[in-house]
Formats: structure tokens, C-alpha cells, sequence
């Protein structure tokens, strides 16, 4: 479909400062750690499909949007990439963006550490939200696809919170059903937005330097599940802007793929299919993929490719058991891989004692809930050791999406993670916020003490839901804080379990509105064809009036 310039004005672009940062940034995010470790063994993104969706800058002479990283099929600055287009020739200029360039370098460029990637898909954001991939406004399900990552480098409202709520609500369904990585930056500074940042199953990332908004956007008004109150970010990068520190975390989250999809059944113990057919290891998925970098985080960090630090981590605790500034910490490559790269373990096994060199690894329950005789609880235990006495576990579930068109609705199930003194038999903290999809534990230990994981459900009524727990048991160098409250529990259970859904920063959409109409044909793309395309409940909505325009796109500082 062509985007007029009513539609790419109401974009504006996050700053994202120019060229890519020093090199020094992969030591500070344990990359340099995770080649020292592997050498030429290291994952490079090999055989892994991404998507880059950027936002118009300006347009061209010929009143084109200016959003593509490259003009063609293949750019010198990115060799051994073969480029994609989801948005049609109609929809995009000549003109190559300078921000859609930087965040390739830093995803998949030949710097990067997922420089392997050989296959990059590109979307305009407001087309990517329609008819050429979301299906936003229209009652047809999000497109199949190949890839396994998809970054977002913008931010934005449609100014329309049921249709807010309805992108959040695909974006959930679209990781919920196909395992995507959906990998979204928040804005820059403390003005939030909607989109795609809030949506529960997507990493929200943010910055270091805590330049961010936090928490996520309220659109209660219309839809009681995305309320406001949910940590934002998950977690932070050591870049200058939220748009840079997306593709940063969408290059590891491409290289833990490539490590649990080559590790196949050694490192997982069942899997799934996407729509596209292919095969999904334990180790791959979404939830566990979330989960590894978030248990894999720094709390405290050292950077040389930044000022910005975190030394007081937890002082803004939140009810899951992160910092509201910065998520789960800063990303660490060589942590989260060797949470994956150890292998799926079962609830009953033993994690970590004298005998076990690497305590880390990650459980991934299909079942879980009390339906069709599910377990409600499941536990792990290990031996804290002198060398193994820092815990960071965290566990990530998915929002249950029943339907994605404006009838939809979208189901919260409480999960809490729990740890207990084996020996004693008392807890010792407790993550059960009832508004998030996630719950952490960040634990100094006693050495020789065992100690037990406990997941559970923290609702009456029986559900059939899975969840995956990521962990990492290091050796501690400084005494741990305990939350402000070790059981903080938000909001009423009632008000949130079963709740439905009602009817229905490099770049920021904002102010947009859907300008698309819903009888439009997509455009040609070059993902696979759909082929299980039926539409969900409810009928659409009708087209709503053309977004706000202005004479040029607004730059958010």
C-alpha cells in the first residue's frame, strides 16, 4: 500500500547519535567475555531470519517516505546480507535513512556481534502495522513469517486507544503463536507511548543511563489487562539513545537462537512449530529467550563505552523483583548464552552443588496451571557454593491472546516465583506481582546451604499455561539488597485474572492514526504466503479518519 505524506508526517524520529558507538560497547555487555570463552565457536546469527521495521525520517523529492537502510537487494556496508522488502517499491524511497543504517550496523552489520545473519526483512512502520504485516484494521491475522527476530527502533500511539490496544494485543499474539522475538525500544526521555513497547510479550529495552520513560502505557480506559504499572524496560543496553540499544539486544537475542536452534535436542527436551513450519526447540523460544537475558543481566556494572553505570540496582524496586530504571540490568552476552548453552533442566532435577561446574541453565513447562492435571506447582532445587552463591533467576510467561481482531481478548495468569532455605524450610523472597508476565529473584546466598526454586500459580481457578525459568548462580562480589517488599502484591486478583479485552527512540510514531483503508489490497512482500490467514472474532472496525498531519516530522530530543 502507499503511505501519503498526511500518513509518514505524523511520524517523528527518536535522536540516535551519528555512526555506530566505539567498540568497546561489546565489553560492556560481556560480548568480548563470550568470544574469550568460545573463540571461533562463538554464534555469529548464522542461519537466523530477522526483521528491522524503522519509521520515516523525511520525505524525497518525489514525496516518498525516507526509512529503508539500503536502496536495493544487497548494500556494501552490509556484506553478505541479502535484503528484503515487506513494504512495497510505492511505499519507500531511493533515499537510504542514516538512522535505519545505524541501527543495522549495531543488528546485523559486519560489526555486530550477530554478523552472520544473512537475511534482514524491511518494513515501514505504519505499513508493517497494516495490511503489509500486522493486519492492524483489518480482520485478518498477522502474516506468516520466517524470521525469529523483529526489532523496533520507534515508538508511537495511534492516538486511538482501542486500536493501541488492538496492536499490542497482535504484537502479544503474534510471540505467543509463532515464538518471534519481538525486541521494541522505549521512547527516549520520560514521555511514553503506547506502542510497541507496552505489549507484555515483546523485551522492552531501554538505556543505562535511565534516559527513559518507565512502566508501561495505560490504556485501561479500554482494555483492563494493558493498564499502567508493568515494568518498562525489561532490560537496558549501554547506548546513547533506546534506538540503539533495540538492535543491540535483538543481535544477542539472534545469537542465542542460533545456539539453542543448532543445540536442537541436546540442549532441549521437546519443541514446537511456528505457521511457517519450522521447528522450535525448547531453547529457542520466545519466553525462553526473554528469560535468559533477564537472568543474564548485570546489576552492577563496570562500562568503558559509556559514563553511565548502575550501582544502586534495586533502589526503585518494583513487585517482580527488577529496578523500575533498569529492568532485569544490562544485557551480558556471555551470561545469557551460557544459561542456554547449559541445557534444559526438569523441575526435580538437581541445579548447581559441588559436582556441577556450570550452574546455570533453563526449564521450559508447556503444561502448567492445574488444567488436564497440570502441576500449580513445581520446584528446583541446588547447593549454594563458594563459587556459585549469586543467584539471578527469572521466570517469563506469556499473555494468553485468544483472538487479535477488535473482539479479541487478551487473559493475564498469575505466576509467582518463590525461594526457599531448604534446610530451614523458610522463604527466603518472593516475586509476586499480578500485573506482570515476569517475576525475578536476585539473591546473595550462603555457601553449602540448599536451597529451593518454587514456580506456582498464585490464582484459584485452573488454567492451562506454560512459562520458562532461566538461571544463573555466579560468585557473589557484593551484598545484595532485598526489595522494598519481598511480597508486594498490585491490584486486586479478581479485577485481573480472566480479564477480556474490550472491543474494540530512533523513530517515533506519534500522533498516528490508522490511514489505511480496511478494503486496501497488501502490497507484494516477500515473507512466505500466508496460508492460514482466517480471520479472528468480531467484525472490523470501520476506517477511522486520516492521522493529524504537520509540515514536517517532529524530532523528539
Amino acid at each position: 500500500m502507499r503511505v501519503s505524506t498526511s500518513h509518514w508526517a505524523c511520524l517523528a524520529l527518536l535522536t540516535m547519535s551519528a555512526g555506530v558507538p566505539a567498540q568497546d560497547y561489546k565489553n560492556d555487555i560481556g560480548y568480548d567475555d563470550l568470544v574469550n570463552r568460545l573463540g571461533t565457536s562463538v554464534p555469529t546469527g548464522a542461519g537466523v531470519t530477522v526483521v528491522q521495521v524503522e519509521a520515516p525520517a523525511r520525505v524525497d523529492s518525489s514525496n516518498l517516505p525516507i526509512w529503508s537502510p539500503v536502496t536495493g537487494s544487497t548494500s556494501s556496508q552490509f556484506s553478505g546480507v541479502t535484503f528484503n522488502f515487506i513494504t512495497s517499491p510505492s511505499g519507500r524511497s531511493s533515499s537510504t535513512s542514516g538512522h535505519g543504517v545505524n541501527v543495522g550496523q549495531l543488528f546485523y552489520g559486519n560489526d555486530a556481534p550477530a554478523s552472520g545473519i544473512g537475511t534482514v526483512r524491511l518494513g515501514n512502520a505504519i505499513d508493517w502495522l497494516a495490511t503489509d504485516f500486522l493486519g492492524l484494521g483489518t480482520p485478518a491475522l498477522p502474516s506468516i513469517t520466517d524470521a525469529r527476530v523483529i526489532n523496533h527502533s520507534w515508538v508511537g500511539t495511534l492516538n486511538d486507544p482501542v486500536g493501541d490496544a488492538e496492536a499490542l494485543r497482535r504484537l502479544d499474539w503474534l510471540v505467543q503463536r509463532d515464538n518471534i522475538i519481538n525486541v521494541a525500544a522505549v521512547n527516549n526521555g520520560s514521555s511514553n507511548r503506547a506502542l510497541p513497547g507496552s505489549a507484555f510479550n515483546s523485551i522492552a529495552v531501554g538505556v543505562t543511563s535511565g534516559n527513559h520513560p518507565r512502566g508501561s502505557y495505560d490504556l485501561s480506559a479500554v482494555d483492563p489487562v494493558y493498564a499502567a504499572g508493568r515494568t518498562r524496560p525489561d532490560v537496558v543496553a549501554p547506548m546513547n539513545t533506546a534506538s540503539a540499544a533495540a538492535p543491540v539486544v535483538s543481535s544477542l537475542a539472534a545469537l542465542l537462537i542460533e545456539t539453542g536452534h543448532t543445540g536442537a535436542e541436546t540442549l532441549s527436551h521437546s519443541s514446537t512449530s511456528n505457521r511457517a513450519g519450522a521447528t522450535i526447540y525448547n531453547a529457542e523460544r520466545a519466553a525462553t529467550i526473554k528469560a535468559a537475558l533477564m537472568a543474564g543481566a548485570d546489576r552492577e556494572t563496570h562500562n568503558t563505552s559509556t559514563p553511565s553505570q548502575i550501582t544502586d540496582y534495586r533502589a526503585n524496586g518494583t513487585a517482580n523483583g527488577l529496578d523500575a530504571r533498569y529492568g532485569a540490568g544490562q544485557i551480558n552476552a556471555s551470561n545469557s548464552h551460557q544459561i542456554i548453552a547449559a541445557g534444559e533442566h526438569e523441575a526435580g532435577s538437581v541445579l548447581c552443588g559441588s559436582s556441577l561446574p556450570i550452574c546455570a541453565g533453563f526449564d521450559y513447562v508447556e503444561n502448567f496451571g492445574g488444567s488436564y492435571g497440570s502441576a500449580t506447582e513445581l520446584n528446583y532445587s541446588f547447593t549454594a557454593t563458594a563459587d556459585h552463591n549469586q543467584l539471578s533467576a527469572s521466570l517469563v510467561w506469556n499473555l494468553d491472546v485468544d483472538a487479535v481482531g477488535s473482539a479479541g481478548g487478551a487473559t493475564l495468569h498469575n505466576l509467582g516465583l518463590s525461594l526457599y532455605d531448604a534446610t530451614t524450610g523458610q522463604q527466603v523472597g518472593s516475586s509476586v506481582s499480578l500485573i506482570d508476565n515476569t517475576q525475578t529473584l536476585w539473591y546473595s546466598l550462603v555457601s553449602g546451604r540448599r536451597y529451593r526454586l518454587t514456580v506456582s500459580s498464585l490464582q484459584s481457578a485452573a488454567f492451562d499455561g506454560s512459562y520458562a525459568l532461566a538461571w544463573n548462580l555466579s560468585k557473589a562480589t557484593t551484598p545484595v539488597p532485598l526489595p522494598p517488599a519481598i511480597v508486594l502484591l498490585l491490584g486486586g486478583l479478581a479485577a485481573l485474572v480472566g480479564a477480556a479485552s474490550a472491543p474494540g527512540s530512533p523513530g517515533a510514531l506519534s500522533g498516528l492514526k490508522r490511514p489505511w483503508p480496511l478494503a486496501s489490497s497488501p502490497p507484494a512482500a516477500t515473507d512466505p504466503p500466508a496460508t492460514d490467514r482466517s480471520p479472528p472474532r468480531g467484525r472490523p472496525r470501520r476506517t477511522p479518519a486520516s492521522c493529524r498531519t504537520h509540515s514536517r516530522p517532529q524530532t523528539q530530543q
